[in-house]
This record gives structure tokens, C-alpha cells and sequence, in this order.
């Protein structure tokens, strides 16, 4: 018999919080969702807040996945709106927790596997999981936005069971990187970007669903676990992937100098460099992952369309 829980959701409306909370309403949890879209309405299953303030703070979990989208160019205005949409949330959430006398049972806080910094053209096989000792570099900003992140979400953990989602490249039908790239590919425009050489840890969005669930379940998981693939790819071996998918052809080859261009240092350490992690953590806790070769999830995600 499953647990019915009451669980405060930020960023519930984007890509992962849609997912996850169509999947916890079927078990009949009770779903609050912070967000400031002002014209949702409330119904029998999910209540809407535009403001902590608005609810009595008497949940048994936080799952907080807010954020503004971070694959734009990062000039002054858009790094500043990245930063203090994570960051501000969450330090409200550890604020309410830590001034809580019933604190909740769990805080699952987002992050991304961004904090393991990048892998350079010379070494693109070099794996982390989460057993690898960190160096924060300053002078990477998505680096050094994950590290902020965790360290905010952390100062929680003398109150409760604290987990950081180190989410990878999410993959679904309904948002993420495939629906930017889907348009060129279609025309049979897509390819590999640069050499192709760089690593994609990806993960199916229902797999970040499915450790997200085992998060709630295992009670012995704490502080950071990856949510990615267990298998990541190359950029030329997505693609081409992406290209068999849509019956269409994987030829050209995107010059890094025009993604430079056109999205400066977010181009560098989000398109052109990568990194290669594995799920250590959730594999060891007996996760079964849905689907852990790329052409499985991509032909998932396109026969479902159809």
C-alpha cells in the first residue's frame, strides 16, 4: 500500500515537474505547486500558490526543481536570472525548513551534473560519479551555479534528509534539448557539433521520474545522486541517433566558431565540452533503469508521437 503524501512542488509546470507530477497524482499524493503563473486554478488533486506565505508550511516532502532555462546566452541580465531563480527558492525552502518545528521528511533539491565541471577536448573519457572529490573552478559558470546551488540546499540537512539531483541532458517528447533541435534535424539539417567528440550524459525523463520515486522510497539516500543514463554518448553518436530516429540523414557538421558566436560562453561549456557520468549512486541502490541505451529512448519518445 502505497503512502500518501503532501508535497510541495517548485517549478511543477516546467518539462521534469509536469512529468513527475502526473505520475504522483496516480498514486493519489496531495500536490501543492509554487509558481507564479497567477491563472492556474486549483482543483481536487493539485493546489496552486503563488507565495510560501500563501499555505501553512505542513508538507512531508519538498521536491524543488525551479529555474529559469540556462541554454540562452549568458550576458549579464541572463546570468543573474539563472542564478537567483534557483538560488532564492531555495534558500526561502531551507529558510522554512530550518524555522519549522514539524520540518519534512525530505528535501529533494535540483542541480545538474554541470558540477563536475567540463571535460576538455583531451579528455572527454574522463568519468565522475559521485564518489569523485570536486574542484570548483570560478571561471565556469555552470559549475559554479551548481556548487551555490547545493551548498544553499545543504543548509537544510541538520533538519532533514537533504538529496541533490544531479540531473544530465533530460530527454522527452515534450520539452528539453529535443524539442530545440528537432526543427533542424527534420530538415535534414542536423549533425554533430565540432568533432563530435564531446560526451552527452543523457537520461530519459521518465528515469528522472523513476530515481526521483526511489529517492522518496530508499530513505538511506542522501546528499547528491546523479540522474542520468548509465550509458552516455558522444554528440556524434546522439546525433546520428537523432537523425535514425526521424528517418533522416546525419551529414553536416556544425562549426563551434558559429555557436560561439551566437551564444558565447554557454556554447563552450554546454555544447562544446561535456562531461561523462555515471549513475553510481542510484545503480547501487537497485534502480532499474527504463531505458539505458540512447536509441531505445529516442525511439520511445518518436513512436509515441506518432
Amino acid at each position: 500500500m502505497t503512502t500518501i503524501f503532501k508535497i510541495l512542488i517548485t517549478g511543477g509546470t516546467g518539462f521534469i515537474g509536469k512529468a513527475l507530477v502526473d505520475n504522483l497524482l496516480k498514486e493519489n499524493h496531495q500536490i501543492t505547486i509554487l509558481t507564479r503563473n497567477k491563472s492556474l486554478k486549483n482543483n481536487h488533486q493539485i493546489t496552486y500558490i503563488n507565495n510560501l506565505d500563501q499555505v501553512e508550511f505542513n508538507f512531508d516532502i519538498i521536491i524543488n526543481l525551479a529555474g529559469s532555462p540556462i541554454a540562452v546566452n549568458w550576458n549579464d541580465r541572463n546570468k543573474k536570472e539563472i542564478v537567483e531563480s534557483r538560488i532564492n527558492i531555495t534558500q526561502n525552502l531551507v529558510d522554512k525548513i530550518n524555522n519549522s518545528q514539524n520540518p519534512v521528511q525530505l528535501f529533494i533539491s535540483g542541480s545538474a551534473v554541470g558540477i563536475y565541471g567540463i571535460n576538455h577536448q583531451n579528455h572527454f573519457d574522463k568519468i565522475s560519479n559521485e564518489d569523485n572529490e570536486i574542484s570548483i573552478d570560478n571561471n565556469i559558470f555552470s559549475q559554479k551555479l551548481c556548487d551555490d546551488w547545493e551548498k544553499t540546499a545543504l543548509q537544510a540537512q541538520s533538519k532533514t534528509r537533504v538529496v541533490l539531483l544531479r540531473t544530465g541532458i533530460v530527454l522527452g517528447r515534450d520539452g528539453g534539448i529535443l524539442k530545440k533541435m528537432l526543427t533542424p534535424f527534420f530538415f535534414g539539417l542536423g549533425g554533430k557539433i565540432g568533432n563530435g567528440k564531446q560526451i552527452m550524459s543523457w537520461i530519459a525523463i521518465e528515469d528522472v521520474v523513476g530515481i526521483i520515486k526511489l529517492i522518496i522510497a530508499d530513505q538511506t539516500i542522501t546528499k547528491a545522486i546523479n540522474a542520468c543514463s548509465p550509458n552516455p554518448v558522444s554528440n556524434h553518436h546522439f546525433s546520428s541517433a537523432l537523425a535514425q530516429s526521424l528517418n533522416r540523414p546525419c551529414l553536416l557538421t556544425i562549426p563551434e566558431f558559429t555557436l560561439k558566436l551566437i551564444y558565447g560562453k554557454m556554447a563552450q561549456e554546454l555544447m562544446i565540452e561535456g562531461q561523462k557520468i555515471l549513475p553510481k549512486k542510484a545503480q547501487s541502490h537497485s534502480y532499474k533503469f527504463q531505458f539505458e541505451q540512447i536509441e531505445d529512448c529516442l525511439a520511445n519518445i518518436f513512436l509515441s508521437k506518432q
